[in-house]
């Protein structure tokens, strides 16, 4: 190697060298742009995968909570039912009872039931604010 000559970028040869430099770092550029589309596909694909199973695993569960759900609705529904109609026939039978007692004892009933509202409305006097 000759000592003598020095590097001079603006030489041909240096330009050779510089476009070689250039041509070299433009395609390692593409390489590490090819390399990191590559991983992100494969990124991206196994995202995807683990959504679908996520999905394809949290389906099953809802639909079984909406079918607990819709069981719960429907024996709730139910259990007010036989509730309602429970209160509906004790209250039919204490009216017939009562009936009944007015028909058998008619003055005893009058006395029961002006006692009653005397006692009701003492109550509404005591309770209520008085006018002064």
């Amino acid at each position: 190697m000759d000592t003598n000559t020095s590097y001079n970028p603006y030489s041909p040869e240096g330009a050779n060298v510089d476009s070689k430099t250039i041509d070299q770092a433009a395609r390692s550029a593409e390489q590490a742009i090819e390399t990191t589309q590559e991983k992100a596909k494969g990124l991206l694909s196994r995202v995807a995968e683990t959504t679908a199973a996520a999905r394809d695993r949290a389906v099953p569960a809802i639909d079984k909570a909406a079918s607990q759900l819709k069981d719960a609705t429907r024996i709730g529904a139910d259990t007010m039912r036989d509730k309602t109609t429970r209160v509906r026939d004790a209250a039919l039978r204490a009216s017939d009872v009562a009936a009944a007692y007015v028909r058998q004892e008619p003055l005893k009933a009058m006395l029961l039931s002006a006692a009653a509202g005397a006692a009701l409305m003492a109550m509404a006097t005591l309770l209520s604010p008085s006018r002064q």
